[in-house]
């Protein structure tokens, strides 16, 4: 389950699929920490597909809260907090208390200065993100056949066909379709909010930034 857990995970900071109003946030503090809290979901449908293609039995749920809680403490996260609403569904969060020394920071995903801060997707941070998954985490992330992985340019038409040849178009649409809401917010309350495709933060050949400044 953990290993699933963190293919769910990857797929989600290349950032998370769902069709269920999959969201990201992260919140910088006064003090230089930063809290980081996101939910995401399959439909019914997508989820069985899903335990299917894993060898997950039916019976069991996609996410357990013991080892979201557990994933995120490895990550370097505290104060870490899970909830599965429903076998198909979890929120989860944490805070970072040194975010410039965090995986995130390591990837390029995200990049702190004393006023501002900036969320990074791009191919050169999901291969840097890949790179420190293990062989069999990899394994699973290998299956969602990411283009910047292999270093290949596709459209989001190419990227979604190349998925439903493997799993069917019901699941290749709920993964190149899902819509990625980000929220950036300030020590001192402001915010900035996008919402992207997941298709299109797959298939980019230049890296997407989100910036906050205060």
């Amino acid at each position: 389950m953990k290993r699933f857990l963190i293919f769910a995970l990857s797929a989600s900071v290349l950032s998370i699929l769902a069709s269920c109003s999959p969201s990201v946030s992260v919140r910088a503090k006064k003090g230089g920490s930063v809290d980081v809290s996101f939910k995401t979901g399959f439909s019914a449908e997508t989820s069985a597909s899903l335990k299917k293609i894993m060898g997950i039995p039916q019976s069991e749920p996609i996410f357990s809260s013991a080892d979201m809680v557990q994933f995120l403490t490895e990550a370097g996260a505290s104060s870490v907090s899970a909830r599965v609403p429903s076998e198909n569904e979890v929120s989860a969060g944490g805070s970072l208390k040194s975010p410039k020394n965090s995986a995130l920071s390591a990837t390029g995903i995200l990049e702190m200065t004393e006023n501002s801060m900036s969320l990074k997707i791009g191919p050169e941070q999901i291969r840097k993100f890949y790179s420190l998954l293990d062989d069999n985490s990899k394994s699973y992330v290998d299956m969602m056949m990411i283009p910047a992985l292999d270093g290949e340019s596709y459209s989001v038409d190419e990227y979604k066909l190349m998925l439903s040849a493997l799993y069917g178009p019901s699941l290749a649409s709920e993964i190149a379709d899902g819509k990625v809401s980000i929220e950036l917010e300030s020590p001192n309350g402001k915010k900035i909010r996008a919402a992207e495709t997941l298709g299109n933060l797959l298939t980019l050949n230049q890296e997407r930034v989100w910036k906050i400044e205060w």
